[in-house]
Protein backbone atom coordinates (compact mmCIF):
# COMPACT_ATOMS: atom_id res chain seq x y z
CA UNK A 1 0.00 0.00 0.00
CA UNK A 2 1.15 3.44 -0.95
CA UNK A 3 0.73 6.19 1.50
CA UNK A 4 1.58 10.03 1.35
CA UNK A 5 2.64 9.87 4.77
CA UNK A 6 3.58 7.85 7.36
CA UNK A 7 1.39 7.73 10.51
CA UNK A 8 2.94 8.01 14.19
CA UNK A 9 1.97 8.07 17.07
CA UNK A 10 3.96 8.72 20.38
CA UNK A 11 3.15 6.31 23.24
CA UNK A 12 4.75 6.49 26.60
CA UNK A 13 7.53 8.18 24.81
CA UNK A 14 8.47 6.66 22.17
CA UNK A 15 7.17 7.20 18.55
CA UNK A 16 5.57 4.00 16.73
CA UNK A 17 4.87 4.06 13.14
CA UNK A 18 1.20 2.54 12.82
CA UNK A 19 1.30 2.91 8.84
CA UNK A 20 3.87 3.55 6.34
CA UNK A 21 4.66 2.57 2.73
CA UNK A 22 4.28 -1.49 3.13
CA UNK A 23 3.07 -2.34 5.83
CA UNK A 24 0.02 -4.29 6.52
CA UNK A 25 -3.45 -3.51 8.29
CA UNK A 26 -5.52 -6.61 9.25
CA UNK A 27 -8.70 -6.37 10.96
CA UNK A 28 -10.62 -9.69 12.86
CA UNK A 29 -14.02 -9.18 13.48
CA UNK A 30 -15.13 -12.43 15.33
CA UNK A 31 -18.46 -13.00 15.21
CA UNK A 32 -18.43 -15.09 18.56
CA UNK A 33 -16.95 -12.75 20.63
CA UNK A 34 -17.52 -8.81 21.56
CA UNK A 35 -14.59 -7.07 20.25
CA UNK A 36 -12.51 -6.77 17.40
CA UNK A 37 -8.96 -6.31 17.01
CA UNK A 38 -6.79 -4.68 14.16
CA UNK A 39 -3.58 -5.91 13.89
CA UNK A 40 -0.54 -3.23 12.53
CA UNK A 41 2.68 -4.89 10.76
CA UNK A 42 5.34 -3.80 9.61
CA UNK A 43 6.79 -3.96 6.09
CA UNK A 44 8.90 -7.04 7.26
CA UNK A 45 5.68 -8.63 8.98
CA UNK A 46 6.73 -7.63 12.51
CA UNK A 47 3.70 -6.66 14.54
CA UNK A 48 4.16 -2.95 15.42
CA UNK A 49 0.30 -3.17 17.37
CA UNK A 50 -2.69 -4.94 18.39
CA UNK A 51 -5.78 -2.86 19.00
CA UNK A 52 -8.53 -4.20 20.23
CA UNK A 53 -11.64 -2.29 20.80
CA UNK A 54 -14.73 -3.82 22.72
CA UNK A 55 -18.06 -4.26 20.50
CA UNK A 56 -21.02 -5.91 20.24
CA UNK A 57 -23.42 -7.11 17.05
CA UNK A 58 -20.25 -8.45 15.13
CA UNK A 59 -21.86 -9.79 11.46
CA UNK A 60 -21.95 -9.95 8.34
CA UNK A 61 -24.11 -7.47 6.38
CA UNK A 62 -23.78 -7.32 2.12
CA UNK A 63 -20.63 -9.48 2.39
CA UNK A 64 -18.88 -7.01 4.86
CA UNK A 65 -18.27 -7.62 8.52
CA UNK A 66 -19.25 -5.12 10.56
CA UNK A 67 -19.97 -3.95 14.29
CA UNK A 68 -20.58 -1.73 16.48
CA UNK A 69 -18.02 -0.30 18.50
CA UNK A 70 -18.46 0.62 22.19
CA UNK A 71 -15.30 3.04 22.20
CA UNK A 72 -13.40 1.34 24.83
CA UNK A 73 -10.30 -0.21 23.87
CA UNK A 74 -7.25 -2.14 25.08
CA UNK A 75 -3.50 -1.29 22.75
CA UNK A 76 -0.64 -3.49 23.06
CA UNK A 77 2.26 -2.32 21.51
CA UNK A 78 5.96 -2.44 22.17
CA UNK A 79 5.73 0.78 24.13
CA UNK A 80 2.66 0.17 26.41
CA UNK A 81 -0.01 -1.96 26.63
CA UNK A 82 -3.05 0.37 28.38
CA UNK A 83 -6.89 1.05 28.56
CA UNK A 84 -8.14 3.89 26.02
CA UNK A 85 -11.20 5.86 26.16
CA UNK A 86 -12.72 4.54 29.11
CA UNK A 87 -13.57 7.87 29.51
CA UNK A 88 -16.14 8.08 26.29
CA UNK A 89 -17.60 4.87 27.46
CA UNK A 90 -18.86 5.89 30.77
CA UNK A 91 -19.98 9.24 28.79
CA UNK A 92 -22.22 7.24 26.37
CA UNK A 93 -23.80 5.55 29.35
CA UNK A 94 -24.15 9.20 30.61
CA UNK A 95 -25.79 10.32 27.67
CA UNK A 96 -27.84 7.21 27.17
CA UNK A 97 -26.28 6.20 23.99
CA UNK A 98 -25.51 2.60 25.72
CA UNK A 99 -26.89 1.10 28.34
CA UNK A 100 -25.75 -0.50 31.98
CA UNK A 101 -25.72 -3.84 29.86
CA UNK A 102 -23.29 -2.61 27.32
CA UNK A 103 -21.22 -0.78 29.52
CA UNK A 104 -20.57 -3.71 31.40
CA UNK A 105 -20.16 -5.88 28.49
CA UNK A 106 -17.46 -3.14 27.33
CA UNK A 107 -15.43 -3.46 30.56
CA UNK A 108 -15.90 -7.42 30.84
CA UNK A 109 -14.74 -7.78 27.26
CA UNK A 110 -11.43 -5.59 28.16
CA UNK A 111 -10.55 -7.12 31.13
CA UNK A 112 -11.43 -11.00 29.47
CA UNK A 113 -8.70 -9.48 26.33
CA UNK A 114 -6.33 -8.12 29.25
CA UNK A 115 -6.55 -11.79 31.13
CA UNK A 116 -5.98 -13.90 27.78
CA UNK A 117 -2.99 -11.92 26.38
CA UNK A 118 -1.36 -12.34 30.23
CA UNK A 119 -2.07 -16.15 30.09
CA UNK A 120 -0.89 -16.39 26.44
CA UNK A 121 -4.90 -17.87 25.39
CA UNK A 122 -5.93 -14.82 23.40
CA UNK A 123 -6.20 -16.32 19.57
CA UNK A 124 -5.87 -13.46 17.82
CA UNK A 125 -2.52 -12.53 19.98
CA UNK A 126 -1.14 -16.23 18.96
CA UNK A 127 -2.00 -16.25 15.72
CA UNK A 128 0.94 -16.88 12.73
CA UNK A 129 0.10 -13.22 10.69
CA UNK A 130 2.69 -13.45 8.22
CA UNK A 131 0.73 -16.66 7.17
CA UNK A 132 -1.95 -14.11 5.91
CA UNK A 133 0.47 -11.66 4.20
CA UNK A 134 3.19 -13.15 2.45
Amino acid sequence: MRIKEPFILCEEGKNITLLDDGFYLLEYVPFDKDYICRVHLNNNGEVVERFFSASKNNMMKDGVPCFEDLKYSYVCSSAAYKEYNKEALISLLDEKKIDENDYNAACETINLIKDEIENSSNFIFNLDYKKYIF
